[in-house]
């Protein structure tokens, strides 16, 4: 029993409203409720602790040397970049990647800062996966087209993923290895009649990274330009050098990055190949100048860029 605190009514105790002058009584919070606002004053807090130890960093440049700490394997691969640059490119380009990289980063740190090094060690990570949306095999395919019987309930058809693995390419790694060492292999031209048009006094044929580089030597004498002779070597190391990294993840990127390497050798072997002839075949009609033949690392070369190249349009459309 209880009392109404306005008119003194006696009430019992299941009343919320006094009968005699309507009086509105105060009811007690349950447990319940109390409880359920003690656990999410609880959570507030700590949100807001967590919010506050996850603060961004405020300057852009606490945030590029912390991304920078967080990724060292990228900041190594930009330095290394820079200084084969510098050794085979020059010290004026050099400088300029390494300002262009710089900026890239500061940029990219405090737009996007996503993981980069965690990117890299997943790309060359043998991953196995199911393509459940795209591949599923029916298992008992064959209908059975006689009629049913009504009382037999119709069994649902039963579907098995397929699992595919992705692989590594051995085979377009030793061609890209191969190609890669053919510049450095004696006799990539039949004869040296090229490489004495152009200052080579050997009497051994050169290999094609000799002979780009006298090439090259003879076009900064003659015409006064300041090309580094060791452009050509880079030039050459491109393509393979794309393609075996990208033989080496197991991934859709990689098989991707593979395709443009060896896109890039052909446009670098058989495209620098054929310029020379054409070349040479418009200057014959004014001067004396030699032919042009493979000798058996040219053969070499372009074999391997050719097969290269196929190898790899089959790998990306057999893993589709």
């Amino acid at each position: 029993m209880k009392y109404c605190p306005n008119c003194g009514f006696k009430l019992a105790s299941d009343y919320k409203v006094c009968p005699q002058c309507g009086y509105h009584l105060p009811q007690k919070k349950s447990a319940t409720a109390a409880v359920t606002k003690e656990i999410k004053s609880q959570h507030l807090s700590r949100v807001q602790a967590h919010q506050h130890q996850q603060a961004p960093l405020t300057s852009p440049l606490l945030q590029y040397l912390h991304w920078l700490k967080h990724n060292l394997i990228t900041a190594s691969l930009v330095v290394l970049l820079v200084i084969l640059t510098y050794i085979y490119v020059g010290k004026i380009i050099s400088v300029v990647v390494a300002i262009g990289m710089i900026i890239w980063g500061y940029i990219f740190a405090n737009h996007q800062a996503a993981p980069l090094d965690a990117k890299l060690k997943l790309m060359f990570r043998r991953v196995e996966h199911e393509e459940e949306t795209k591949v599923q095999r029916v298992l008992n395919a064959k209908t059975n087209t006689k009629v049913r019987d009504a009382t037999i309930p119709v069994q649902p058809p039963k579907y098995q993923t397929v699992k595919t693995t992705s692989r590594r390419s051995w085979i377009v790694s030793f061609l890209a290895i191969i190609t890669w060492s053919t510049s450095y292999w004696p006799g990539f031209f039949a004869d040296n009649s090229l490489g004495v048009a152009i200052g080579w006094n050997s009497p051994t044929v050169p290999s094609l990274s000799q002979m780009i580089r006298q090439a090259i030597m003879y076009l900064n004498f003659n015409f006064h330009l300041q090309i580094n002779p060791s452009l050509g070597l880079w030039l050459l190391a491109l393509g393979p050098v794309i393609v075996l990294l990208g033989s080496l993840m197991p991934s859709r990127f990689g098989r991707k990055l593979a395709v443009r390497g060896a896109i890039v050798s052909v446009i670098v072997y058989l495209g620098g190949l054929a310029i020379l002839k054409m070349a040479l075949s418009w200057g014959s009609r004014y001067l004396q100048l030699p032919t042009v033949n493979l000798g058996s690392s040219g053969y070499v070369a372009i074999f391997c860029v050719i097969l290269m190249l196929i190898l790899t349009i089959i790998a990306k459309y057999r893993q589709r």
